[in-house]
């Protein structure tokens, strides 16, 4: 047996996932569905960039997840080192300009794949501000991720018995990085100057290791370079 690769991380969630799906596992698809919705609030911001009306925005959430869910080429997208961030917001896309397509040709049962069009057809009604919609969906993408990450951290400490308030205002000091905030609240929760460091780095460092988590959840068997470039890309701004 072939010695396992040292550099690649271990099985992920969506790895997972995309094995269920190879297998046919009937399972497969309520999980991969509750993956997705995780991350439903990019897709909402990038509908919102578009299309005005909120029912329309509704309309289309659901109808994409429902699509999405019952494409084999969404499952077969998801290849080793592909963000899952990638492929729903490929399919977003095509997702959209095939709701454009029906209505420009006077009706809404998109059941035409965008694929069957011409070139100079796609490009009539390919959106003007797709940029706009797509720096939106990843501003949005990574303050999912980063509130997902909080939001693991929070509930580890308050089940060790830290209390919601001394968290919130440590949580601040570790983003705000502010020498005098963290004097201020070392005084309000007895912590001593060393003490008070000392716990804004240990929480930096949590959310840090927990968002690496999260991020290779959403890889397909991905290695830790796979990953790095994924956080740096989430960091970078759009």
């Amino acid at each position: 047996m072939p010695p396992e690769n040292p550099h690649r991380f271990p099985d992920t969630r969506i790895t997972l996932l995309k094995r269920s799906l190879n297998a046919a596992d009937p399972k497969s698809l309520d999980a991969l569905d509750e993956l997705c919705r995780l991350y439903e609030p990019p897709v909402l911001a990038w509908l919102r960039t578009h299309v005005a009306d909120p029912h329309a925005v509704e309309d289309l959430r659901q109808s994409f997840f429902v699509k999405i869910l019952h494409q084999e080429a969404f499952a077969a997208a998801l290849e080793p080192g592909v963000s899952l961030r990638a492929v729903l917001l490929g399919r977003l896309r095509y997702h959209y300009l095939d709701y454009l397509r029906s209505i420009h040709r006077g009706r809404r049962d998109q059941t035409d794949s965008l694929d069957s069009m011409e070139t100079g057809d796609r490009e009539k009604i390919e959106p003007s501000h797709t940029q706009t919609a797509d720096k939106e969906f990843h501003n949005q993408w990574r303050l999912t991720m980063l509130k997902a990450a909080v939001q693991a951290e929070r509930e580890k400490r308050l089940s060790k018995g830290m209390s919601a308030q001394d968290f919130a205002e440590i949580l601040d000091c570790v983003f705000k990085q502010n020498t005098a905030l963290q004097k201020d609240v070392a005084a309000r929760i007895g912590m001593d100057a060393e003490e008070m460091k000392q716990a804004v780095f240990r929480l930096r460092e949590a959310i840090g290791k927990t968002l690496r988590s999260l991020v290779a959840d959403t890889l397909v068997e991905p290695t830790e370079s796979e990953i790095d470039a994924e956080i740096d890309c989430l960091e970078t701004p759009y």
